[in-house]
């Protein structure tokens, strides 16, 4: 019997070894260059943006399936799993950087850490088209000439600029980004503490108290906010972990569930396939197709 295979991990997602931490490349030239890559489910060790020019029938990050329609554009947080389909014509931009190069302070990280275009919901469809297209372009021609002192700082400012050109984008479309307030406070802090704490703490109660506020106050914010009870926040991370463990690791079903917490290895059976509907071999197996 085969052994579950490894799935490849690309570090810095294609970034080249003299790059200063930001590269955009078209996905031709992706589909070119690592068509051997695409047949397989890739993990990605920096942030990602992905803008689509057509519809593509076949996507999924985080081995969830998504919806591509022209000019659909994703923000992929570290850490993501890409499926791509190798037989697919890609036709788009792929925009790579890494914390390093964006972060300069706590709200640069904020920005990363808590803002929805990198939390798992970062999906937009691009209103303003050629908006997007002048800071690509722009940022295109500052990276093809030679580096000088000012190159960096130039380049780190022009990304955030389109971080938070995309982020008002993203608000525009997305009906609960316009609450304001402790709610989206909540929900932000709690995004946090769970990608602190979830291998640990794995109840609502054990959140709401760190956050200094009742269980009753937590599920108010998050469900205005996003529609998700507190439980989901906590099961959705903890399941998107063990599914890219289970994928991209050799490690045992029973390794698994020890660190991501749990006390006894039918626990953590019984725990993934309560909600997937598989068991964690089962997943694994069908990965290794």
């Amino acid at each position: 019997m085969k052994g579950p295979k490894k799935h490849q991990t690309i570090n810095n997602t294609f970034l080249q070894e003299d790059s200063i931490g930001l590269e955009i490349f078209t996905m031709e030239q992706l589909h070119e260059q690592h068509y051997a890559l695409l047949s397989q489910p890739l993990r990605t060790n920096n942030y990602q943006v992905l803008i689509f020019f057509t519809a593509i029938a076949h996507h999924a990050i985080d081995f969830s399936p998504v919806t591509i329609r022209p000019y659909t554009t994703f923000f992929i947080a570290k850490g993501s799993v890409h499926t791509f389909d190798p037989n697919a014509r890609y036709e788009g931009i792929v925009i790579n950087f890494t914390e390093d190069f964006v972060c300069r302070d706590e709200h640069d990280l904020a920005l990363l850490h808590q803002h929805p275009l990198f939390s798992g919901s970062g999906q937009i469809d691009l209103q303003d088209i050629a908006t997007y297209k002048g800071l690509i372009e722009t940022m295109t021609a500052e990276l093809r000439k030679p580096k000088d002192e000012f190159s960096r700082m130039l380049l780190r400012n022009l990304l955030q600029n389109f971080l938070i050109f995309s982020g008002r984008e993203y608000t525009a479309t997305h009906a609960f980004n316009h609450v304001k307030g402790p709610d989206m406070q909540y929900v932000q802090r709690y995004t946090v503490l769970i990608e602190k704490h979830y291998k640990t703490m794995k109840t609502v109660a054990g959140y709401a108290a760190l956050l200094r506020i009742t269980e009753k106050r937590l599920n108010q914010a998050t469900t205005s906010v996003t529609g998700k009870s507190p439980k989901q926040f906590i099961d959705d991370h903890v399941l998107v972990a063990a599914k890219r463990l289970l994928s991209f690791t050799i490690m045992t079903v029973k390794e698994i569930g020890f660190e991501l917490g749990f006390s006894q290895t039918t626990h953590f059976i019984k725990y993934f396939t309560k909600h997937t509907g598989l068991s964690p071999a089962s997943f694994r197996q069908q990965q290794s197709i």
